[in-house]
């Protein structure tokens, strides 16, 4: 389960949530190697990006979230770069090899 979070919203946009899609470019950035991009709420270089998609396409969600404060955004379309690993959607959750975990999910 995921439970939402809210912040002061600018433009249609929490504040906080405008963080965290940098952080997900950076990460997203730097595939396909794993980086070292800060947490934008505790600063742990926990970070962790699951793709669940079509591997085909290589269109896909994602879900970015930190390992040490358990908070995290959902991406809800990317394009996944060639070579980096992903979940097919069609593959029931329990058996997808990159799993993310129960974390607060913050609103846009």
């Amino acid at each position: 389960m995921i439970a939402w979070e809210s912040g002061a919203m600018i433009d249609g946009m929490s504040d906080e949530f405008e963080t965290w899609l940098d952080a997900f470019d950076l990460m997203y950035s730097a595939l396909p190697a794993r980086g070292a991009t800060p947490c934008p709420d505790c600063g742990g270089t926990t970070l962790h990006l699951v793709f669940t998609g079509d591997p085909r396409s290589r269109r896909a969600y994602a879900q970015l979230w930190c390992e040490k404060c358990v908070r995290g955004i959902h991406v809800s379309q990317t394009v996944v770069p060639t070579g980096v690993p992903m979940n097919d959607y069609r593959m029931p959750r329990e058996e997808r090899p990159h799993q993310a975990p129960d974390f607060v999910l913050i609103q846009p």
